[in-house]
């Protein structure tokens, strides 16, 4: 739901033509913060994105997220049968953010930092089963391992492009490339992370998946680039990420599996 709402929000922003259209991206970034408080983070580059588009009184309609989150978190107390008064809302929303801002400790099994996430090092194990003798049967978060790594290079590259221009040119040569749908994808998936980048909460991969999310759509857009100038590329990338998921299929399904053929998918021990 978080990356359903972090998606439409980045839609709206970069599709805004009038103010209207930018309150409805404020909307939805009000709703993606009522899934998780981390969702607000995308009011960076929301307010990025307009002044470097020149539309600084557009900035102002960011109002709505706010507006949106206390209406939301009051319905939902109200429903609970809770004090529903907007000053409840708020109060609720700090109490839990104030809860998991205590728990520090890394010490599940499961945590990891947020540098861990662009290698997968940690995914969750959601079920494992023997079946029979030498028979598994195991559900894993583990992603396309094709795609997420390609997701990653697409991270960590981004930004060099445009700051190798910015620093040769002139900001009328810098503005098109910091408007890139890349860097806007990125500068969103970025804001995204910083709230587990910069504290010291416990963190699960999960949260990265709003992130990893957009920089599937960043992706797709340079593979459509890419197809333009070199469809066999391209073509055999993607021929490559259905090879992959039909090879990890059975772990995303829990289909039975031989000990064996489930050792060569998850091959990291962290991954079993």
């Amino acid at each position: 739901m978080l990356a359903t709402f972090v998606l439409l929000a980045v839609l709206l922003s970069v599709r805004a033509r009038t103010p209207v259209h930018a309150a409805f991206a404020a909307i939805a970034i009000g709703l993606a913060a009522n899934v998780k408080e981390s969702g607000a983070a995308l009011l960076l580059p929301f307010v990025v994105l307009f002044l470097v588009r020149g539309r600084p009184r557009w900035c102002l309609t960011a109002i709505f997220a706010p507006v949106t989150f206390t209406l939301v978190s009051m319905t939902g107390l109200a429903l609970g049968g809770e004090h529903a008064g907007p000053l409840d809302a708020w109060r609720t929303a700090t109490r839990i953010v104030l809860e998991h801002a205590t728990t520090t400790s890394f010490s599940h099994p499961m945590t990891s930092h947020w540098y861990t996430w662009l290698v997968q090092r940690r995914p969750i194990p959601l079920d494992f089963v023997v079946s029979a003798p030498g028979t598994v049967r195991t559900m894993n978060s583990i992603g396309n391992l094709l795609l997420w790594w390609s997701a990653s290079v697409v991270f960590v590259l981004t930004p060099f492009p445009v700051l190798v221009t910015g620093l040769r040119a002139p900001a009328r040569a810098w503005l098109p490339g910091a408007l890139s749908p890349t860097a806007t994808l990125f500068t969103a998936a970025l804001s995204l992370m910083l709230p587990w980048m910069l504290g010291r909460v416990d963190s699960y991969v999960y949260h990265y998946l709003p992130s990893y999310t957009l920089l599937l759509v960043a992706l797709g857009g340079l593979v459509a680039r890419v197809e333009r100038r070199a469809p066999t590329s391209a073509l055999a990338f993607v021929g490559g990420v259905a090879v992959v998921s039909a090879f990890y299929a059975p772990v995303w399904t829990g289909a039975e599996l031989s000990a064996a053929a489930y050792t060569a998918r998850l091959f990291v021990p962290g991954w079993r």
